[in-house]
């Protein structure tokens, strides 16, 4: 039995002696890493490797590790009643490729192992703190990016019993990846012309701005000696900012980069030519002859304080230009232009010009129209003499002797000419015409010079008719003197032939021994009465007018015509007075040619004076009319 006991012995001394070699770390490689091979504690203990969550944590930025950059890695482990506690961690790029540099910060309790690529306990830093063991170290990231760097990490929970069974192997990882670079993403806006006042947004990325005093610069892509600074400067985060710029009228256009201390964003922002332009004009028309206050638009226009020169240039004859009078300027890009288009300026587009800038085919002068418009009165009567007042529109009479006439419209040479045109202004003017009794009745076209008003004026046809006769009766063997009125006669200057017809069946004439015409429309016609015409109703006719049944002749008894023979009047031609002899009581009537009544009164039987100076110079017709007599004497006063 005793060679048995010697080869227990033998097995039994070199487990214990692995047991307290691994109490005071990890012999290294038992990570669980890629790159130790997945190897954990379960090699020397038994059990399977159970991984846990959030186990290893790090005060690495959400963002990622920034290169060079030293961290603090926790790594803590719970298991109900454990009596010892070990680990080990490493780090590991996705290859497999150790990482970064630890750092001990507890020597107590921690130490380096693996040729230092990994951290585990030391003796005295297997001892939980009731069910919970925490280690903390250093990490220092590599120089420079690796991408994403994995914690891996393996914790024995031992309990105690100086053996492998009965210990529980745990693993946990933690991932993290590499922090962007410290850069400048973003400028808005991203542009801005050249001379205007942009605020730019700048955004950027890891960067820490809070508290410090950025320079902010803008620089001509490819010209780096090019450059705009910053005005002012607003910090809003560590990753934003605000920038006022200048950016001069003459600054290059094109690509810029933007530049934060040290940090570029090539051709980010772009410096906009700023070409001036015109852009309207208001009104964008004139008639020729008006006088126009034009509103002039511009766009980039520098105008405030200077004197533009501005013209109209008519497109189709660039030779033809119309120099604007006043000239106000209302800002940069406003001013308005006072012009006077001429009578004679080509109708059609023009070019607007403001010192060298061109608005083409935007403006265009409207060919002013003549025409005549109106005539006042629209008609007159056959025979009248109307005066006419004619307007135009767009016409020049003023300092002109415009041609006036009437043409019958459809009959080109059917002309009335107006005898005098007096010019009252450029668009107005009155002409008188004489429209002769036989004057073609209907429409009539008005002639200004070669501008026609078609069927404007209208002359009324006439109708000539006898309207009385006075006295309208006599006796047979009486001489009488008729005063015949016409409507629309025209007797003046003519002979009318003077007639009484009996309207009866007999065909019987008494022709006037005299007529004297006194006006158009007046008439005085000597008749002789037969002592044997026929009693009644007679006609009275002028020429081709007959006034039906107007004219009375009647039976006279002697008594009558020797009574008739005793009445006189004396002296005739008179002055200043007449007498008038009468055989009885009678009536006298005197009438001027016209046949107003200028004495009429009662006067007894003999010599009765009346006084003829209110009269008036003229021929009058003397009626006296008594019971038994009367008579009708023709009266001249000097």
């Amino acid at each position: 039995m005793k060679p048995v006991y010697k080869l227990l012995f033998v097995f039994i001394i070199p487990v214990v002696l692995i047991l307290y070699a691994n109490s005071s770390g990890s012999p290294g490689g038992k990570s669980g890493s890629p790159g130790d091979g997945n190897t954990t504690c379960t090699q020397c203990h038994t059990g399977t490797a159970s991984p846990q969550s959030g186990w290893i944590t790090s005060n690495i930025p959400s963002e990622g590790y920034t290169p060079g950059q030293t961290y603090q890695i926790t790594a803590t482990g719970t298991h109900s009643g454990v009596v010892k506690f070990g680990f080990e961690l490493t780090a590991e790029t996705s290859s497999g490729v150790k990482t970064g540099t630890f750092v001990i910060t507890d020597a107590t309790r921690t130490k380096l192992i693996n040729n230092s690529k990994a951290v585990t306990h030391t003796t005295a830093g297997n001892v939980p703190s009731g069910n919970t063991s925490t280690w903390t170290m250093n990490w220092t990231a590599p120089a420079t990016d690796v991408g994403q760097v994995r914690f891996y990490a393996a914790f024995n929970a031992a309990n105690g019993n100086g053996g492998t069974g009965g210990d529980v192997v745990y693993t946990s990882t933690l991932f993290v990846n590499a922090a962007a670079p410290e850069a400048l993403l973003s400028v808005v806006p991203n542009s801005a012309n050249q001379g205007s006042n942009p605020t730019l947004t700048i955004t950027g990325q890891n960067t820490s701005w809070t508290g410090t005093n950025p320079d902010v610069r803008l620089r001509k892509t490819g010209a780096p000696s090019n450059i705009i600074t910053a005005s002012s400067v607003t910090v809003v985060s560590n990753t934003q900012l605000q920038a006022n710029f200048s950016i001069p009228e003459d600054a290059t256009p094109g690509l810029w980069d933007m530049l934060v201390d040290d940090l570029v964003l090539a051709s980010s922002f772009t410096v906009i030519q700023v070409v001036p332009a015109l852009l309207s004009v208001n009104p964008d028309f004139a008639e020729q002859g008006a006088n126009e206050n034009l509103t002039i638009t511009g766009q980039n226009t520098s105008w405030a304080g200077t004197n533009p020169n501005v013209r109209l240039r008519n497109a189709a004859i660039p030779a033809e230009i119309i120099q604007s009078g006043t000239v106000t300027v209302n800002s940069n890009t406003q001013l308005v232009a006072a012009f006077s288009i001429p009578q004679n300026a080509s109708p059609g587009l023009w070019d607007l010009l403001v010192d060298d800038l061109v608005l083409a085919n935007s403006f265009s002068v409207l060919a002013v129209i003549p025409e005549l418009i109106s005539v006042t009165p629209n008609n007159a009567d056959q025979g009248s003499n109307p005066v006419l007042t004619i307007t135009g529109q767009n016409t020049q009479w003023a300092g002109t002797n415009p041609e006036v006439r009437l043409r019958k419209t459809g009959s080109p040479s059917d002309i009335i000419t107006a005898t005098n045109v007096v010019v009252t202004n450029d668009t107005q003017l009155q002409a008188d015409f004489s429209i002769a009794s036989d004057a073609t009745s209907g429409t009539y076209d008005v002639l200004v010079d070669d501008l026609v008003l078609s069927a404007a004026f209208t002359v009324n046809q006439l109708i000539p008719s006898l309207v009385s006769v006075n006295p309208n009766t006599a006796g047979q063997g009486e001489a009488v003197e008729l005063t015949i009125t016409g409507l629309n006669t025209f007797w003046e200057g003519t002979s009318p032939e003077v007639s009484m017809t009996y309207s009866g069946s007999l065909p019987t004439t008494i022709e006037a021994s005299s007529v004297t015409v006194i006006s158009n429309t007046t008439l005085v016609a000597l008749f002789n009465i037969p002592a044997d015409a026929t009693v009644g109703l007679w006609n009275v006719l002028v020429n081709n007018l007959v006034l039906e049944e107007s004219f009375t002749i009647t039976l006279v008894e002697n008594i009558y015509a020797i009574n008739s023979e005793k009445v006189s009047i004396f002296p005739n031609p008179a002055s200043e007075f007449i007498r008038v002899s009468v055989p009885y009581n009678a009536r006298i009537t005197i009438r001027g040619m016209n046949g107003q009544v200028v004495y009429d009164a009662e006067v007894p039987q003999g010599v009765t004076t009346v006084s003829a100076t209110t009269f008036g110079q003229g021929v009058y017709l003397v009626e006296i009319k008594g019971e038994q007599f009367g008579k009708l004497i023709k009266l001249v006063i000097n």
